[in-house]
Parts: C-alpha cells; sequence; structure tokens
C-alpha cells in the first residue's frame, strides 16, 4: 500500500480522518528498533532520477522557501517526481531569523499551496542573528509554527542543531510537540530539551543515492513505515 492509499483508507474504513491529534503529545513508534531511511533535497542537489531514489529511501523533504525572498526554482520538480515514484515528500523552509515569522510561513504556505502541497511540512532552523542565541529567535520560530497551523492545519518538523537549540535563550517549552530532526555526522544524535527523544537523524550529508547525481543529505527515522506514516497523522491537523 503506497502512502496515498493509505491515506484514503483512513478517510473511508476508519472514519477517523486524519489530523484530529490536538494532543501535543508526539507519538512514540511501536518498532522503535526498526530504520526508514529518507534523504533532503535543495536547489544544489540534482536528482536524475526519483524512481531510483525509491529503491533506498521511502521519504524526502525537499527545500520550497528561505526567508521572504527566494523560492527554490526546483521543488515543484522535485515534489511531483518524489510523489510521483512514491516516497512520503515534505517541503521545507530555511527560516531567516531576522525576519518575521508569520511572513515567512505565509511566504512558504503560498508556495507550496500553489505548488500542490506536502505530506508533511519542516522548518530548517540554523542560524541565528545573535551570539548567544537570543529571544528574538525563539519568537520568530514560534510565530513561523504557529501560522503554518493556521494556513496549512501542520505541525511541522523541526531539523535543528543540539547546540544552537540549547544556546537559544527564551521559553522553548511550547517545541516539545513538533517532532524533531537533527544532524549528527559522526556521533548518535542527542536531543535538546525540550524534547527527549529524536524522531529522524541526519546522519550524513555526503551520501552516495542512486538517482541523485553527486552526494546529498541522509536521514534515518527511527522505526518502521507505518510508525513514520502515524507521526505524519499526528501532524496533520486537518490540512492539505
Amino acid at each position: 500500500m503506497n502512502f496515498f492509499q493509505w491515506l484514503q483508507s483512513i478517510f473511508q474504513n476508519k472514519g477517523n480522518t486524519v489530523g484530529n491529534d490536538n494532543s501535543g503529545q508526539i507519538p512514540e513508534p511501536n518498532n522503535p528498533s526498526a530504520k526508514v531511511m529518507g534523504l533532503d533535497i535543495y536547489h544544489g542537489d540534482t536528482v536524475t532520477d526519483w524512481t531510483l531514489v525509491d529503491k533506498s529511501c521511502q521519504f524526502a523533504y525537499i527545500k520550497a522557501t528561505q526567508g521572504t525572498g527566494y523560492q527554490d526554482p526546483h521543488f515543484a520538480a522535485n515534489m511531483k517526481g518524489a510523489r510521483s515514484a512514491g516516497l512520503i515528500a515534505g517541503a521545507y523552509h530555511f527560516v531567516d531569523l531576522a525576519a518575521d515569522g508569520k511572513a515567512q510561513a505565509n511566504y512558504f504556505c503560498d508556495y507550496i499551496q500553489v505548488n500542490g502541497g506536502c505530506d508533511f511540512a519542516v522548518l530548517d532552523w540554523e542560524t541565528g542573528n545573535s551570539e548567544p542565541h537570543s529571544a528574538f529567535d525563539i519568537q520568530t520560530v514560534k510565530a513561523f509554527l504557529d501560522q503554518v497551523k493556521v494556513r496549512v492545519g501542520k505541525r511541522c518538523f523541526i531539523y535543528a542543531g543540539y547546540y544552537l537549540v540549547q544556546a537559544t535563550s527564551g521559553d522553548k517549552s511550547f517545541l516539545a510537540e513538533y517532532p524533531l530532526i537533527v544532524p549528527s555526522y559522526s556521533a548518535q544524535p542527542k536531543a535538546p530539551a525540550p524534547w527527549t527523544s529524536v524522531n529522524i537523524w541526519q546522519d550524513g550529508e555526503s551520501a552516495s543515492i542512486t538517482g541523485v547525481a553527486g552526494h546529498s543529505d541522509h536521514d534515518v527515522f527511527r522505526g518502521d513505515l507505518d510508525d513514520f506514516r502515524n507521526l505524519i497523522s499526528y501532524c496533520s491537523l486537518g490540512g492539505a
């Protein structure tokens, strides 16, 4: 059963639409020893054949926008290719912490909506506008996450490094409801507070993946494919 058939079965057979989980409690995987492989793609990567990528990866998250002034020109083609090949396909936004978070969310949502939507959304939180990272940064992140919920009915995954989150001041307790992606290339990833576990581990930035020219980032989800689908369901609050 592919992802779209699974969604259809939820609506038709269970009477329990995707997106009714307002608990804010990230579901734990039923099979935490399993692994689902994925990758993340941006304009600097060249995917030559998504059907070949599908042989080794079952999900992808694809760059859509950055700040309020950049749209990845390859997003639409990459999203169409990934979905056509049967991958669970997400869209990500690279946040500009010096810009308005709500405005960035609207820019991101506008772009993904005119390009057919996505299966899940990701906030790529990498850089700060001050050292140590200020409470202004976390306010920008929160404004973005809140507005994505309003616009497309999705909880975002958050991509963030352990030390960046630790160094950011302000109230971070709200982050705990959002699934976490952590990059760590030489050791097992650690979850920064307020998280207690990592959902997706970006374990490489120079992986050789069939169907991708050169090298790309590689990701590992902790759990099996049903666990991943369950997490996508948790993140869907009724949007597209």
